[in-house]
């Protein structure tokens, strides 16, 4: 069979192209690919990461930014995180950037919370 320009148009090369799609379809875990979320369970994870942080501290999870003497705007930054549930870095930024005294201090501590946060969500999602 031939199309107006005078190509040979034939069966084989629609079922290469199919047989291509389809290998494509059954992609395999490389180690590349991230395993598919089930939205229930990544929910569930982040309740038990929060039942887990209800209590923790700046100190607690190691001072990660480390801090001054007392530690208390690194703490003030965490409590607050906690508090009202900040989940991402960016947040912190914008949170505490009003107050120049304690921004650094407890945008550290936001961000702790959200690093503490991160990890034990993902140690209850294995």
């Amino acid at each position: 069979m031939k199309n107006e320009s005078g190509c040979r148009i034939g069966i084989l090369p629609a079922s290469f192209l199919l047989g291509m799609i389809l290998s494509c379809s059954a992609a395999k875990d490389d180690g590349y690919l991230s395993p598919p979320s089930d939205p229930q369970a990544v929910e569930r994870a982040a309740q038990k990461a929060k039942q887990e942080l209800s209590s923790a501290t700046y100190a607690s999870v190691g001072k990660p930014f480390g801090c001054d003497s007392d530690c208390k705007d690194e703490e003030l930054g965490f409590a607050e995180a906690r508090r009202d549930k900040v989940s991402k870095s960016e947040d912190c930024t914008s949170r505490f950037s009003n107050d120049s005294l304690l921004s650094n201090a407890t945008q550290d501590g936001c961000r702790a919370y959200v690093q503490a946060f991160d990890t034990q969500v993902e140690k209850a999602s294995k």
